[in-house]
């Protein structure tokens, strides 16, 4: 029996008061925990466990790694917030034609009252895009709403996959997902074992006067690389810890913060890009000297920043020619 958004408000209290007893007597220490009695099912998120009744069918997305991680598992979302699309104007080519005719929701208008028609039975979103306020506002419709999985400012896109493949009651699709993936990296990684011990720099050149770095080896944005034996040099990380947050901001004369083994890096426009190589610094750069330099599109290094099942696979092959040439 399908509920109302005006219903679950009602029925939320009642939840609320006795979420506490549920969570105690499960007792489980795993990710997820499941009642086979009932057909529902616990995902431990960062804001804590959210139990999921039945196995939902109409699946609302806010954010772009949640849309390409339900994608990813043959689902389509009722409505979707694609922030990839929103800020480039473009849509990612990996999840181009695959999310279907669902409603696109615009997140600087009332989440709640774009979505409330569609009666949904699930909300992921990115903590990133919703608010405190707007996460409360959604969580109190009663839909179970699954924000962060973990505690690092981006999540995984193995975390997202296994959270959305337990939500969805799609834990062998989920499975099978991940190891098609992992055997990729994996090849990659055989075929590049100078990669091992490296050090990588990932940037974004945003203005004249602003580039973007990340250095926290355990941000999900950083997972991938990590598995292929890289990390951030520690001049990046003690930047970051100075300044309280994993992704920071130099301005271009600094470039110098960038030597590494390895760059990934993409600029918001060519005569951005043609500024940045054209600077003494950025040439004396281990990476620039030795061709291990990934230029990508800013599609690109959204995907990479905020990875998903659809993402990461999709530009491993385009990172493939700076990850040879390594030394």
């Amino acid at each position: 029996m399908k509920v109302s958004i005006t219903t679950r408000r009602v029925l939320a209290a009642f939840a609320a008061a006795t979420a506490v007893v549920a969570v105690s007597a499960c007792g489980s220490t795993d990710d997820t925990a499941s009642d086979g009695a009932s057909g529902s099912v616990q995902v431990q998120t960062a804001n804590g466990p959210v139990t999921i009744n039945g196995t939902p069918e109409k699946i609302v997305t806010i954010g772009s790694q949640w849309t390409e991680t339900v994608v990813a598992l043959g689902q389509q979302p009722v409505a979707y917030y694609d922030a990839v699309k929103a800020t480039t104007g473009t849509v990612a080519p990996w999840l181009a034609g695959k999310v279907g005719d669902g409603r696109e929701i615009d997140v600087k208008k009332d989440i709640v009252t774009q979505i409330a028609d569609l009666d949904p039975d699930v909300i992921f979103t990115q903590g990133s895009i919703t608010d405190a306020p707007t996460l409360k506002k959604l969580q109190d419709t009663g839909v179970p709403v699954i924000a962060a999985v973990g505690k690092q400012q981006v999540d995984s896109w193995q975390d997202l996959l296994a959270a959305a493949g337990t939500a969805l009651g799609k834990t062998d699709e989920a499975a099978e997902v991940k190891t098609s993936i992992d055997d990729k990296i994996a090849s990659i990684k055989k075929e590049n074992p100078k990669l091992a011990g490296k050090t990588y720099s990932f940037a974004a050149f945003q203005s004249p006067t602003m580039i973007t770095l990340l250095a926290d080896n355990n941000d999900g944005a950083a997972a991938l690389f990590t598995e292929l034996g890289l990390s951030f040099p520690q001049a990046q990380l003690d930047r970051a810890k100075a300044e309280g947050t994993p992704r920071f901001q130099v301005s271009p004369e600094n470039v110098q913060i960038l030597d590494s083994d390895l760059l990934v890096i993409a600029a918001v426009s060519d005569e951005l890009k043609n500024t940045l190589q054209n600077l003494p610094s950025y040439k004396s750069l281990t990476s620039v000297r030795n061709g291990a330099v990934a230029w990508t599109s800013y599609v690109d290094i959204f995907g990479l920043n905020t990875p998903s099942a659809l993402s990461i696979p999709a530009l491993l092959d385009k990172l493939n020619p700076a990850f040879a040439a390594v030394k």
